[in-house]
């Protein structure tokens, strides 16, 4: 089984290489979460979301929202997913910070959401999912990308330092110099 410990970067897939076995299944406390639950980071990172398209288990960092079966006919998993990306805000609006922020069952819980019919629902999903896929082709474009140009080899050789000024400034090291120099 898949074991989420974290979230990496988000708006990209994860790359889940953490496994639990069946044996470690059976004598803790984890429970088996089922396709289509919504992953939601309620601390640290907090209103960061994902989808999970294969059963999996998460740590107690992450929140997971799983419809019930009586809502099962009237709000779509992606839907749902997409609603709470929107929700980032609000989130970080209403976290509780003592050492770190996070956002507790109850808060969350408290969040009211908009639900149009499911055929409402089925397009929006429809037209978020095909600007994804254009979201992740320009990702993987701007990933992927090197700068490259011809070098001639008639053209002049300068060091950088023969044509820049390197005035280094040491950051915070020494208080700051207003004039810009030191």
């Amino acid at each position: 089984m898949v074991y989420l410990r974290r979230f990496g970067k988000w708006g990209k897939r994860l790359k889940l290489n953490n496994l639990i076995t069946e044996k470690a299944l059976e004598e803790t406390s984890v429970k088996l979460l089922p396709t289509n639950t919504i992953l939601l980071s309620c601390t640290a990172t907090i209103g960061k979301v994902a989808f999970s398209k294969i059963p999996l288990t998460t740590n107690q960092q992450i929140n997971w929202l799983v419809i019930k079966e009586e809502y099962a006919d009237q709000i779509l998993p992606k839907f749902l997913f997409y609603t709470c990306k929107s929700l980032e805000q609000k989130l970080l609006d209403i976290c509780t910070t003592q050492t770190t922020k996070y956002i507790s069952i109850t808060k969350l819980d408290e969040i009211a959401i908009f639900l149009p019919p499911i055929e409402e629902q089925q397009k929006i999903v429809e037209e978020l999912d095909s600007y994804q896929k254009i979201i992740d082709g320009a990702k993987q474009i701007i990933d992927n990308w090197k700068p490259s140009f011809e070098i001639n080899k008639q053209w002049k050789i300068v060091k950088i330092g023969d044509i820049c000024n390197n005035k280094v400034q040491y950051g915070l090291s020494q208080d700051m110099n207003i004039e810009g120099e030191g």
